[in-house]
């Protein structure tokens, strides 16, 4: 017995036709996965840095309240609140700077430069103020202190972050959005393609020849 195809000029087109819909959902369906997959690492990725944009302004805070401590009082607590502050801050940095470096968003990595700038020069400041103490110059290391130098210096950088907190809410925002388009597509896709098989099958039916 010999199988064939039912020799029917519309049915040929029509089984292209559902093929070709097959192929363009499977990839469709490839494509959604793919992009549900880089949704969720931007979501976790920006709420990530946003902590530790927090966190590492935490520090500097920390460390300049500390040496501000120290200097008024005297007293070791500061000191060692000082001397744990302020080496914690490089590794936080250092990650974020991987990051905001292979970043694709212009606007960020100009924020983040402009943090770096104003990160620079508060450190270099406690640095100055702290090696001046050290190295039994509290007097000196006093009037640096007593200027408005300190101050300026932590408000552009605590400004500089805020700045770019916000737009990491932003893009976290629209990632999360760019999420729920994607895996409703993902899921689209998957609910669509049974659909588009069992429409082949029923238009390929072979009978005897």
């Amino acid at each position: 017995m010999q199988l064939r195809l039912r020799p029917n000029g519309h049915l040929y087109f029509a089984l292209l036709g559902l093929i070709a819909v097959s192929v363009g959902i499977l990839i469709s369906s490839e494509i959604g996965h793919e992009k549900l997959r880089t949704s969720y690492s931007d979501v976790i990725q920006e709420a990530e840095t946003s902590s530790e944009l927090s966190v590492m302004l935490g520090y500097v805070a920390q460390a300049e309240s500390s040496q501000r401590g120290y200097l008024m009082t005297e007293r070791k607590k500061y000191l060692d609140a000082y001397n744990y502050s302020r080496p914690s801050i490089a590794p936080l940095f250092s990650k974020l700077k991987i990051v905001y470096e292979t970043s694709g968003d212009a606007r960020l990595k100009a924020d983040f430069s402009a943090v770096t700038a104003a990160l620079e020069e508060r450190l270099s400041l406690l640095d100055t103020t702290f090696g001046l103490l050290t190295s039994g110059k509290k007097d000196l290391a006093m009037d640096l202190f007593k200027t408005d130098i300190g101050e300026e210096k932590m408000e552009l950088l605590r400004t500089s972050v805020q700045r770019m907190l916000a737009n990491e809410r932003q893009r976290s925002n629209r990632a999360v959005e760019d999420l729920k388009y994607n895996h409703e597509m993902s899921r689209m896709a998957v609910a669509i393609r049974p659909l588009a098989s069992a429409g082949v099958e029923g238009h390929t039916t072979l009978r005897p020849g």
